[in-house]
């Protein structure tokens, strides 16, 4: 995520955001800088999916579990959309929040478990047939 859809999550998703300071701007898009910092002084690789895809000759995974960084929700669902089952961790904050709403909404995936309050919530989606 840029500094600027951090900034518009925020200003657009009231999230029980109770382990945030008041002003929680600030807090995640300094939480982004220092992440998107140690990947680049680390020289971490960033194609991580990718190359798992390449080295064993997977198109589609069959499960996918979402529980990265804070800022790679989204990214993370592009490259394993089409997955038979998909988890999303943190639904219920920055991480994987676009995510579960984009796959409530997705006529291709049925939700088959769900919890809003436990940890930050989670969701369970098959992929329909």
């Amino acid at each position: 995520m840029s500094e600027e859809e951090v900034v518009l999550f925020c200003d657009a998703h009231k999230l029980d955001l109770k382990n945030y300071r008041t002003d929680v701007h600030p807090v995640l898009v300094g939480w982004l800088r220092e992440e998107n910092s140690y990947i680049t002084e680390k020289n971490i690789p960033t194609s991580g999916i990718e190359k798992i895809k390449s080295e064993t000759g997977i198109a589609v995974f069959d499960f996918v579990l979402i529980d990265g960084g804070p800022f790679t929700g989204r990214a993370e669902l592009a490259k394993t959309y089409g997955a038979k089952f998909i988890a999303l961790d943190d639904i219920m904050d920055i991480k994987n929040f676009d995510s579960h709403e984009t796959l409530s909404r997705d006529p291709n995936y049925e939700l088959i478990a769900l919890s809003k309050t436990l940890r930050n919530g989670f969701s369970i989606f098959e992929r329909r047939i």
